[in-house]
């Protein structure tokens, strides 16, 4: 019993959350385009492995995983073949781009914290992703990555300990 989803009904429920969801996971907007676009192409040509009975919105953040760990494994292979220009690396930490009608404050802690979750290392950068970006489960998260959810707790714990120091070291601690 195969119950199969409409990708436009998915789309609607899911395409907001997973822009952001790509917005927080690539470094730069256009990066998070193209991420969006090649997560989109490839739902489309897997549509018919989509089931709505399994989370489809789950099933969409794994695509969007996978995209950005080949990209970023084949980025890796590059550097170890030939190191890239300064340039290059200059475009590599340049910071997110926030939106201008969010208040001073506000963008200012939200580009701390958007800086210090992009320095967490990989592993533990997707596992908060997909758990605060995308309100993943500890299941799902599990399920889609295909590691125990042990190994998924463990990674959010210490994620939140790094984040946490992180900015507290900011001057964003609790008083």
């Amino acid at each position: 019993m195969e119950n199969k989803i409409d990708l436009d009904l998915l789309i609607d429920q899911a395409g907001d959350s997973l822009w952001r969801f790509c917005l927080r996971l690539e470094k730069t907007r256009l990066d998070a385009e193209d991420l969006y676009q090649e997560t989109m192409l490839k739902a489309i040509r897997l549509q018919n492995k989509i089931e709505f009975d399994k989370n489809p919105k789950a099933f969409l953040f794994s695509i969007a995983v996978g995209i950005h760990k080949n990209k970023f494994r084949k980025f890796f292979r590059r550097v170890k073949l030939a190191p890239p220009s300064s340039s290059a690396l200059e475009s590599l930490s340049s910071p997110y781009e926030v939106l201008p009608e969010i208040e001073f404050e506000k963008k200012e802690l939200k580009e701390e914290i958007e800086k210090a979750v992009s320095s967490l290392p990989e592993k533990i950068k997707i596992s908060i992703l997909m758990f605060y970006s995308a309100d993943m489960s500890i299941a799902d998260i599990s399920k889609n990555l295909d590691i125990p959810e042990g190994t998924v707790k463990s990674r959010l714990n210490k994620g939140r300990s790094i984040l946490k120091s992180i900015i507290e070291e900011s001057g964003y601690g609790i008083k």
